[in-house]
């Protein structure tokens, strides 16, 4: 589904969606929606734990700017971005696992990219293990498989596969206590009731 997004001052927290979704629904009302984040270029199909928030009113908004890898090369540094809209599939059993996100997943849009593609998911896993050299194994296991697939000559001082896993500024950190319960995460519900008490 295409879900509009909106700043909301004070509660779009780069990349932070899970914090942010949750403050909107406690300091608001209205419910989170678990699913994920779509993203999509030539070889492969991404799929991000992601959270919007359903307002009070039943529009559903994302309200969380994203890391975004063209603007931070043109930056020098880390920056985020809040495009007009996001590609977005619900998912009732996306829930948090523990108050942790769960992996990106990747999926090939064509066979010559599936070895690529499951090296991706094992960086993702190793990602979540906090085994960073591992992360670093897959990832360039995965370049070199996404060259071979292009019939392109791998070079390591160029890697194209840059961003693995959500950004490391916090998006796999826990849920701090008092939020999780905004997410409804123990019974694994999709849209969260408000608690007013």
């Amino acid at each position: 589904m295409n879900v509009p997004t909106e700043l909301l001052d004070g509660y779009s927290e780069p990349n932070r969606c899970f914090v942010n979704v949750a403050r909107a629904v406690r300091d608001f009302g209205g419910s989170a929606v678990m699913g994920w984040l779509v993203s999509e270029d030539e070889d492969t199909r991404t799929l991000i734990h992601h959270c919007v928030w359903r307002k009070p009113t039943g529009e559903v908004v994302d309200i969380t700017p994203q890391f975004d890898p063209d603007l931070t090369a043109a930056a020098g540094g880390w920056a985020a971005a809040l495009p007009p809209a996001v590609e977005f599939d619900p998912d009732p059993t996306a829930t948090l696992v523990d108050g942790r996100t769960r992996c990106m997943r990747h999926e090939a849009k064509r066979p010559k990219f599936d070895r690529m593609v499951e090296f991706l998911n094992r960086s993702e896993r190793a990602f979540l293990g906090h085994d960073h050299c591992a992360v670093n194994h897959w990832t360039e296991r995965a370049d070199r498989e996404r060259h071979r697939a292009h019939g392109d000559r791998y070079d390591p001082r160029r890697p194209t596969i840059l961003k693995i896993g959500q950004s490391t500024f916090g998006a796999h950190q826990p849920l701090r206590p008092e939020l999780v319960g905004y997410l409804d995460t123990e019974r694994g519900r999709t849209f969260c009731e408000h608690r007013t008490d």
